[in-house]
């Protein structure tokens, strides 16, 4: 089908069924222009297999619209690659649900750019477990801006107070945590 499915328009191809979707074949998913790519809808790549969705490369997951990211199913989600994790553009990952974040492995979070970290919101930051924030590397938050640092709650901090010192200004954040916080310089002012 690979010959048929590269010949399509990216209309064409966002019009096909999901019946045609599901019966295309890895090296179908393959073939996949980045213009393709972009055309499909979430509908259609919810709708792919396992394999075909893991066929994708980096570049045509990129060239997908945040509308077809934002809706992507929590098992699509996790059935990407790391490194099809780590090729998500900072736009993609930012309209990503709490829940997909929580969602995806300790090794696809740390496997986040320093830009794709910063990229996430106050809200989406807020949202994320304990647990989930351990799985960043301190490079990691050592890129997240003193507003996201600040938008931390204090659960998932559970810790002293702090000093963050960035870029040669001090910033107070309340109550910090300075293991998740240890990219950044950390002073405990009241143990």
């Amino acid at each position: 089908m690979s010959i048929i499915i590269s010949s399509l328009t990216p209309r064409q191809l966002a019009a096909l069924s999901t019946t045609a979707i599901i019966g295309l074949t890895t090296t179908d998913v393959a073939s996949l222009s980045t213009t393709q790519a972009a055309a499909l809808t979430a509908t259609q790549v919810n709708a792919m297999e396992t394999t075909d969705l893991q066929a994708l490369a980096t570049t045509q997951l990129a060239a997908m619209s945040t509308n077809v990211i934002r809706q992507l199913l929590t098992l699509q989600l996790q059935a990407l690659l790391d490194t099809q994790v780590a090729g998500l553009t900072a736009t993609q990952v930012a309209v990503l649900t709490t829940s997909e974040l929580g969602a995806l492995s300790s090794t696809e979070i740390q496997g986040f750019s320093t830009t794709q970290a910063n990229a996430l919101t106050n809200r989406q930051l807020g949202g994320l477990t304990t647990t989930a924030l351990d799985n960043f590397s301190t490079t990691q938050l050592g890129a997240l801006s003193t507003a996201q640092v600040q938008g931390l709650t204090t659960t998932q901090l559970n810790a002293p107070i702090c000093v963050v010192e960035k870029l040669s200004s001090a910033v107070v954040v309340s109550p910090p945590s300075c293991r998740l916080v240890n990219a950044l310089a950390c002073v405990v002012l009241n143990p």
